[in-house]
């Protein structure tokens, strides 16, 4: 029961967000009009300034955590060289087949990974983590970029093209100026920091309240079947393969709860502003953080129990 109050604890912030913004489109203050231009000054501004405290803060020891840090780019690139199979296949719109592989392997680590991590371990114990918080989300982004490249509209680009528009990210080009900062030990001063620190803080409320204002009955009954698959998949079925695979090979303690946030976490807060974008299907993606996020707080229960049932952590 502590766990499921902690886990409540943790997610109820995101249904609060979502609540206003749907209030917000009640009330006509977000309007069809103005969700485009939300969503990219979030993409564009917000999201890449939190990326790069989050990176730019976080302990990293690389050396102590490269059995992690392999495990995590080798599964990611298995699951996503499957899904990007696998999905246009089944998906014949090519919007709705991008978002729904972003849904499927993008998860909400930078928001929850820490913050499970910190809960279950304590602050001290958290440092891996953060060390894959720096590792992940510029790898997510770096494989949305492919997605949507690939099976966005437009037709099949070039490599070079892909390439340009990776380089081109605003959240990958955050996560390496972060990453160069950090390497270089260049530190910034506080003049600096706590403003962007300010900043940081708006964009997951932000995004959520812009999340919340895209969720109509409507699209929910229109989307319905495609949310309940990618929401079953997404919480059950990857865990269900990464998990296991993870305590083989010898993962435990807060390593192993890390693995749990980034496989069995629901999707990313950031999808939807990166689905509309980048021409994909915007709504599904805002309709797919949101049915994660509520069916998440049961299944991360049961697997952080069944985890500490076994002993694994």
């Amino acid at each position: 029961m502590q766990i499921f109050l902690e886990t409540l604890t943790a997610l109820w912030p995101l249904y609060f967000f979502m609540l206003v913004g749907a209030l917000l489109r009640r009330a006509g203050v977000i309007t069809d009009a103005l969700a485009p231009p939300l969503n990219g000054l979030i993409f564009k501004a917000f999201l890449p300034i939190s990326l790069f405290l989050n990176v730019y803060d976080a302990e990293l020891n690389f050396s102590e955590s490269v059995g992690a840090i392999v495990f995590v780019l080798c599964s990611y690139g298995l699951l996503f060289a499957v899904l990007m199979w696998i999905v246009p296949r089944l998906v014949r719109e090519r919007p709705v087949a991008a978002t729904v592989v972003q849904g499927l392997y993008r998860s909400n680590f930078v928001l929850l990974g820490l913050a499970y991590a910190v809960q279950l371990f304590g602050k001290e114990k958290a440092g891996e983590a953060s060390i894959l918080i720096a590792v992940i989300v510029p790898l997510f982004n770096v494989l949305a970029v492919i997605d949507f490249a690939l099976l966005g509209g437009g037709g099949k680009p070039k490599p070079r093209d892909i390439l340009l528009r990776i380089l081109k990210n605003p959240l990958i080009l955050a996560a390496l100026l972060a990453l160069v900062l950090r390497l270089a030990g260049f530190r910034l001063p506080g003049f600096v920091h706590d403003p962007l620190n300010t900043l940081a803080g708006v964009a997951t409320p932000f995004a959520m309240v812009v999340v919340g204002s895209s969720l109509t009955l409507r699209g929910f009954r229109k989307n319905g079947r495609c949310v309940a698959i990618v929401t079953a998949v997404r919480l059950l079925a990857v865990p269900a393969v990464f998990l296991p695979l993870a305590v083989l090979l010898g993962f435990r303690g807060v390593t192993l709860i890390a693995f749990l946030t980034a496989f069995a976490g629901p999707c990313a807060v950031s999808s939807s502003a990166m689905a509309y974008q980048m021409g994909g299907d915007g709504e599904l993606a805002g309709q797919l953080v949101a049915a994660t996020s509520v069916a998440s707080l049961l299944t991360m229960y049961l697997f952080i129990v069944l985890l500490r049932t076994l002993g694994f952590c």
